[in-house]
């Protein structure tokens, strides 16, 4: 009996001893987390603010409804051309075009809110809220109408609601690689499901960003370097910096999350009438590493026919004196790949918006 009670005694005493040190184990565990949160929340914010500092800035910063956004302006001229980004691209990419542009026409890049050098705006960020923000950026930077608009990517969607929004102040359009309202809906379901997946993880990265993972992601998985980036390096140096800051990344979250929300609005906008619209769209042949990875290379293949050939066309034919134009070398980042292509697709819009008055 004293030998059974002696070796129950030391089983217990060999618990407890095991769940001190598991508790032990787990607060260690439990701080190291906290302090790498904290480490990487701090990281983030010191390194934005670095990166802010490095971004060309040789604009200004105005109102747009409660918070500021980065705008620059250059050349004289009326119509005023305005420069709206793709998703998650700053406005310092479109320095190709606009330095050419302004040598005919005044011409306006700016960063979307959140985005380089803006503050954040409101969310959701819907293609209305955006084009309200843009339109009170313009009238508080004193930048008055008619405007030729100019949207790359999901950056069409935005200048079809200021179109509708504000008629009287737009002359004329340029989409370049425009999204449309309907791309989803004619998007085969196996790219569908990989896209959807992607945005998840998009999703997360939002939520790490504010913990450093964007850049940690960044530096374990560098991406290859487009071939544009050897003909604009600033360009590239630019775009690579606003990529990897908190505020970039939760908007890119964001918009696209808003996406269905804005294409709906888009399906309400009312036709262009007669205002001149060139559509750009990109042309060159697709490669499996184009798309989605695990998406064969003939259904990339299939809706790029028909974004070519259906989607596209549609956006020309919102006006009466719509064109669609293919830009045979580029992919979908038409203004840095071919910026000739669309400085002489505004050079040609604004002749014809001149010969209309």
């Amino acid at each position: 009996m004293p030998d059974e009670l002696g070796t129950a005694e030391t089983g217990s005493k060999k618990h407890g001893r095991f769940f001190r040190w598991l508790k032990r184990g787990l607060l260690g565990l439990a701080i190291a987390v906290i302090l790498l949160l904290a480490g990487g929340f701090v990281y983030q914010r010191i390194a934005d603010h670095y990166d802010a500092q490095k971004l060309p800035h040789p604009g200004q910063l105005v109102d747009a409804g409660g918070h500021l956004q980065y705008i620059h302006c250059t050349g004289q001229g009326s119509p005023t051309v305005i420069l709206e980004s793709g998703g998650g691209v700053v406005s310092y990419t479109w320095e190709p075009v606009q330095t050419e542009v302004a040598k005919f026409a005044r011409v306006c890049s700016y960063d979307r809110a959140g985005y380089g050098l803006s503050e954040t705006g409101p969310k959701p960020r819907t293609s209305s809220q955006i084009a309200v923000e843009l339109h009170t950026l313009l009238h508080n930077a004193d930048i008055p109408g008619p405007y030729v608009l100019v949207g790359h990517s999901i950056g069409g969607l935005n200048i079809r609601m200021f179109a509708e929004l504000y008629p009287d102040e737009v002359a004329g359009l340029v989409f370049v690689d425009s999204s449309t309202e309907y791309q989803n809906d004619r998007m085969p379901p196996e790219m569908k499901a990989i896209v959807e997946k992607q945005k998840s993880l998009i999703t997360l990265l939002g939520i790490g960003s504010n913990f450093g993972a964007v850049r940690l992601f960044t530096w374990l998985s560098p991406q290859p370097t487009p071939e544009w980036a050897n003909a604009t390096p600033d360009a590239f140096r630019a775009q690579t910096l606003h990529s990897k800051m908190r505020s970039s990344v939760e908007t890119v979250v964001s918009e696209l999350s808003s996406f269905d929300q804005s294409g709906q609005e888009v399906r309400g906008c009312r036709p262009l009438g007669d205002r001149p619209v060139i559509v750009l769209t990109q042309g060159k042949p697709i490669e499996a590493s184009d798309g989605p990875p695990g998406v064969p290379l003939e259904t990339i293949q299939q809706y790029m026919k028909t974004w070519r050939a259906e989607l596209q066309p549609a956006l020309a034919r919102l006006s009466t004196r719509g064109e669609q134009r293919i830009v045979a070398r580029s992919s979908h980042m038409i203004p840095m790949e071919e910026p000739a292509a669309v400085v002489t697709a505004i050079r040609d819009v604004i002749d014809r918006t001149q010969a209309s008055r």
